[in-house]
């Protein structure tokens, strides 16, 4: 099953996504809205193959009734801890300068907002990567192997928005083919220890709305350089992150 949902997710998203992407420019309202609308397509495809092939309605094989409160935290402390590492390197490691006028207190109140936003797009893919297939290429492939191949058809599954440039510009091909892929691989790791720990889904909905609100604040804080350097601390915090939890899982 899991090479049919993964044939049919990666299919039909690549082929709305790329079609989206010719007709609108980069620049557009209808553009700007399409990654919302695309973020649903992973659990709108699992939940309607898993209908197909086993004649039932499901959202994927881990609960929405579970709030385990352990890991629900870990969910939001991981990626946090994440982000003032990367954002330590870049300044001290690799010496990119940060923005003047930061306004900091904005930034930190608007935060659970953002997340409570952003959980809920989010939940387009969360059903469909750990809710679906999480499940099934582990019991294929083992534990470590499933989620790395998870991890790489996640960060894969972005290359139509990454190749208009979503965070990097003219180096588009590298955030599609490098920096989502290699990212997502070490993202999953965690994710999937607190998920299959807890046997719920909300831990790694909280982990990724989190992730993703802080990576907008990172965006904003440092002058970037405008090359391929910009993808290097995120794979040495990518690395720090996939280490310890490889090991875990």
């Amino acid at each position: 099953m899991y090479l049919i949902l993964i044939t049919s997710i990666l299919g039909i998203s690549f082929a709305i996504g790329f079609a989206a992407s010719g007709i609108w420019n980069k620049n557009s309202a209808q553009w700007k809205a399409f990654p919302t609308f695309y973020t649903f397509l992973p659990a709108v495809i699992s939940i309607l193959v898993f209908h197909f092939l086993q004649r039932t309605w499901s959202f994927g094989y881990l609960s929405f009734y579970k709030f385990d409160l352990v890991y629900i935290a870990a969910g939001i402390v991981i990626p946090l801890v994440v982000f003032i590492v990367n954002v330590f390197l870049m300044r001290f490691v690799f010496h990119y300068q940060m923005k003047d006028g930061i306004d900091w207190r904005k930034s930190i109140l608007e935060l659970p907002l953002n997340v409570l936003l952003i959980l809920i797009f989010i939940a387009g893919e969360e059903i469909g990567w750990r809710g679906f297939l999480q499940k099934l290429l582990i019991d294929e492939f083992g534990v470590v192997t499933g989620i790395v191949i998870l991890g790489l058809v996640w960060g894969i599954w972005h290359a139509p928005i990454a190749l208009k440039g979503f965070n990097m510009g003219s180096h588009f091909w590298a955030e599609a083919f490098i920096l989502y892929p290699f990212m997502c691989v070490c993202l999953s790791m965690p994710m999937a220890l607190i998920t299959i720990q807890s046997g719920s889904i909300w831990p790694a909905l909280l982990f990724h709305a989190v992730n993703n609100s802080l990576g907008g604040i990172g965006l904003m804080l440092f002058d970037r350089k405008g090359s391929l350097m910009d993808i290097v601390p995120n794979i040495v915090t990518g690395v720090l992150l996939l280490l310890p939890f490889a090991f875990f899982l």
